[in-house]
This record gives structure tokens, sequence and C-alpha cells, in this order.
């Protein structure tokens, strides 16, 4: 047993008469050195967990308060237990003895992102400011806020409706200088505040002013002014690498309503991550930018050199049905002509982009075909233009128009291509109907001339093809790309793997593709079942 007063341990035994006897027995964990037992308390991942440990002896008592990194909150906070969550954060603060700070993450999210709680009284801007505040004391370097999604406000942020009245977000002023020796900073409003970036004085010449720590910045689902976005990106962090904006409504002014026009210029940053919500995006001009991922209701203009990485999703249909552009396109300007990654998800045309470069090692094309004629041969065109890669991977909507006709005329421009990956997307709405009524006989995805492949598709470097069905994707549909596949010229061609999803399985379909092939030596078939820690495991 454990004596609490002291932390030594002893052991009852039995001595040579019979007699029990209680014998010493040294603790070699307690007699250990503060900075080992704050490494074996970091380990448990969470603050209250360590807090714990002090029930073992008066050792043990304040042995967690020195920790560098406070892992706070919960991930899972029923409605009626926020306020003891919020509580419990504020008093570990309160107990920690920790000069200073590495990391402080706190994460307070719903008990069931589905359904309606009320949290949004529950996490008033009052706490949060204490929150930063701490972090601001402790010299923190690496900071990690993350609150629940206030759903009512998601949709209307900077405003939402409390009690039949407008109610102006409240704001949060973030004391950027304060937090000097930060690297890093997450923020995760959940549309709950209006972001104050608090930046005064201003940087002036040999950094003084400036946030010079900082490489890494993420603001999620937050309404931001554009000035101080802007002068945050471009004057305020010289050392910036990583840049996420996500979800952010940006303010012109003192929050009266949304910015018409942002651009940002940065020599630092390499990776930027960005989504705005009602607000338009002029100009990116970063030198040393090799990733961006990008996506919006329409584009904007990127200067960057280095580019090597690039993914765009249109989130809303930015052409017409008959495939004329409405919206403005992403446009780069002085990358060079390959690139080692290109994602494009878009509902329509990508023409636009895919000719900007003539090589991509990977290219990843989710597409929507738009109904009518003319938007199927705008398809037709784009894919005409498609830079040479050596890994494709397509994710494309088979009830629209012919999905085996779309994906062959696609081939025909894939001559260099090593591995094939294909998604075929089950279309929900409207729910998933023949071919016939979603294009007309007119449409060049009915012509009987669109599946000749002789001497029209060669595929002289392709090795393997995977098949992967997301929903139940029509059995015919799967069966005859395959057959197509093998009729192609494509004398490298190893292997065909069926490979069932497993988020959307439909075991009946993959059962029928697997009875109908399994004696094609070429073809494997593979279920993958998703593991509870959310990975991916083969089932043989």
């Amino acid at each position: 047993m454990v004596h609490p007063d002291d932390g030594h341990r002893s052991e009852i035994v039995m001595d040579a008469a019979g007699r029990s006897c209680e014998v010493d027995e040294e603790d070699y964990i307690s007699g250990l050195p503060d900075d080992l037992l704050h490494n074996i308390l970091l380990r448990l991942r969470s603050t209250a967990a360590a807090a714990r440990t002090s029930v073992l002896s008066r050792r043990w008592l304040r042995v967690w308060a020195h920790l560098p990194d406070l892992e706070l909150g919960n991930f899972r906070a029923p409605a009626a237990a926020v306020d003891s969550v919020l509580d419990s954060i504020d008093a570990a603060m309160a107990a920690s003895q920790a000069p200073a700070i590495d990391s402080l993450c706190i994460t307070v999210e719903k008990e069931n992102r589905t359904r309606q709680l009320p949290l949004s009284a529950a996490i008033p801007a009052h706490r949060v400011i204490a929150w930063l505040r701490f972090a601001s004391r402790r010299r923190l370097r690496r900071l990690n806020l993350s609150l629940p999604a206030d759903d009512d406000m998601a949709a209307r942020a900077p405003r939402r409706r409390v009690g039949g009245e407008e109610k102006t977000m409240e704001a949060l002023p973030i004391d950027l200088l304060a937090m000097e020796r930060a690297t890093s900073i997450v923020l995760d409003l959940g549309h709950r505040f209006r972001l104050r970036l608090m930046m005064i004085p201003p940087p002036v010449a040999g950094g003084s002013g400036a946030f010079t720590k900082l490489t890494a910045l993420t603001i999620i689902a937050a309404a931001v002014e554009r000035r101080e976005l802007e002068a945050l990106v471009s004057s305020h962090c010289p050392r910036l690498e990583k840049l996420s904006i996500i979800g952010v409504k940006l303010l012109d002014g003192a929050g009266a309503g949304a910015a018409s026009s942002f651009s940002m210029r940065s020599d630092s940053l390499t990776s930027l991550y960005i989504h705005l919500r009602e607000s338009g995006l002029e100009e990116v001009v970063a030198p040393r930018l090799e990733k961006l991922h990008a996506s919006g209701d329409t584009g904007f203009h990127v200067a960057a050199p280095m580019l090597a990485e690039v993914s765009w999703q249109d989130v809303h249909r930015a052409y017409l049905s008959n495939g004329v552009l409405r919206r403005r396109p992403l446009k780069i300007a002085g990358a060079a002509r390959s690139l080692r990654r290109l994602c494009i998800t878009s509902p329509s045309s990508v023409g636009y982009l895919l000719q900007r470069f003539d090589a991509v090692d990977w290219l990843d094309l989710t597409l929507a075909v738009p109904q009518g004629v003319e938007a199927y041969r705008t398809f037709m065109d784009d894919m005409d233009n498609l830079p040479k890669c050596e890994t494709l991977v397509v994710s494309l909507i088979a009830q629209f128009h012919g999905f085996v006709p779309s994906m062959l005329h696609l081939l025909r421009r894939c001559s260099h291509v090593k591995k094939l990956v294909v998604m075929i997307i089950e279309h929900r709405d409207p729910p998933p109907l023949s071919p016939s009524s979603f294009c007309s006989t007119a449409c060049p995805c009915r012509s009987p001339d669109i599946y000749k492949t002789d001497g029209g598709i060669a595929l002289d470097c392709l090795e393997e093809v995977e098949i992967r069905p997301i929903g139940p994707a029509p059995v015919g549909v799967v069966a005859e790309f395959v057959d197509q596949i093998f009729r192609l010229d494509a004398a490298m061609l190893k292997k065909v793997v069926y490979q069932q999803s497993p988020f959307r399985p439909d075991q009946e379909g993959y059962e029928k593709v697997r009875s109908m092939y399994l004696s094609n030596p070429r073809v494997e078939f593979r279920q993958l079942a998703s593991t509870k820690q959310g990975c991916d495991s083969l089932v043989q």
C-alpha cells in the first residue's frame, strides 16, 4: 500500500512465525526528478487525468500544476455539463504554477453535432478572453482553441437573432503582441465571436512591434475585419509559413458589413489554405508559396513562382448549365508549367485551370458534368487540355450523363498514365435514374462512336486501375467499365482492383461484381473496414 503523506510504498508479508508485518518498499517513481515526472504525466494527454495523480501522495499534489502543456476541456459536452466544464478549465488555469506554457489546448464540443444544444449563452466572451490573457501572461508557444459551432449563427455571422432581435457578435480581442513567444495559433471560434486582432503599436524597422515568432496561424469560423487581417499577414508576421483561413467572414470597418475585397502579400508563406464566406479574395502575392488549397464562390489571382501543389474547390456552380463562365476563375501567374499535385473539385468546367499546366505528377479531378448537351461538350473540350500525369484520380457522378462514355473520352488524353483511380459517386438528389432521364439522344455521351477504342485509346504506360464505388453504384455501370478497360490498348496493365468503400459500402453490389470477375486473374477485390481509430483496414 501507499502512504498518502510521504509517497512510500509498504507491503504486508508473513514472518517466520507466521505473523503479519509491514515492510517498507521504496517508491521509485515518486523519487524521480520533476522533469521526468512531467514527461510521464504529459503522456496522459489530459490535464484532468494528470491532476488526478495528486491523490497518490503529498509528493504528487502539485506535480501536475507545473506541467508545461495543458490539455483542457472535453470532446463531448452534454448541455447540462457545459458550465462545469468551463469551471474546470478556469480552475486548472488558476492552479497552474508553470511560469511558461509551451502548449495550451482548450476544446469544448457538442455531445452530438447534429443536435441543437443551448451552448451560445454557456460560453460568454469574458471566459474566452480570460483564457487568452492567461496564454499571454504565461509566454505561450502553441495555442489551440476550439469552440462548438453555433449552428444558428453560422449562416448569419457576424449577427445573430436572440429573442427576436438582431444582436451583434461579441468582440474577442486577441493581443498578439502579448504572445510574442507563440509559434503556432489555432482559433476555431464556431461562428461565435468577432475576432479583433490587437496590433498596436504597428511594426517598425528592425522588427519592433512585429509578431516575429509565429510560423503557423489558423482561424476558423470567425468574423475578422479585412484591414486587420491584411496587416497581420502582410506586415506583422515576417516568419509566417503556414496560414489557414477557413469559414471566415471578412468585415469592412467596425463590423458594419462584408468586405468587398481582400488581398495579401507575404514573403515567408509556404502553405495557404483559404476559404472565405461571402467575401472576395482579390490577390495573393507569395514568392515562396509551395502549397495552395483554396475554395470559395469565386477565384482570385495568385502570384507564386514556387507553387508545386494546388487544390481548388469551386463550392458553387461557377458556370451556367450551358458551360458559360459567370464568375472569375482561379488565375495562377509566375508558377512553372509543371506541378507535383493538382486537385480540382468543380461542378462543371475546369478547362481554364487544366490548360495552365503541361505536366502534373498527381492529377485529382472531382467532376459533376451538368445536364445538357452544351455542358457535356464543354466537358469534352476541357479534357482536351488535360496535362500529362502519372497518377490520375477521377471522381465522377454516373447518372447525369453516360459514365463509361465520359471515362473513355477522358482516357483518350491519358497516354502517360501509370495508375488510374476511378471513384463512381452515387447521386442522391435527384434519385439515381437511367442516363436517358438526364440527357437527350443528341448528347455526345449517347453516341455509339464514343465507344470505339480500336486505335483511339492507347495507354502504353498504364499498369494499375482501381475502381472505388462510393455508395451503391449501378452494377451494370461498373461491369461495363471493367469490360472496357480490358478492351483498351494497355499492354502494361497488370491488375484491376475493385475496392469497396468503408463509409458507404454496397455489399450486394460488391458480391455481384465479384461473382462476375472472380475467375479473371487480373481482377483483385478488396474490402476496407473502418476501424475505431478512424483508419482503414483490409478485410481478407
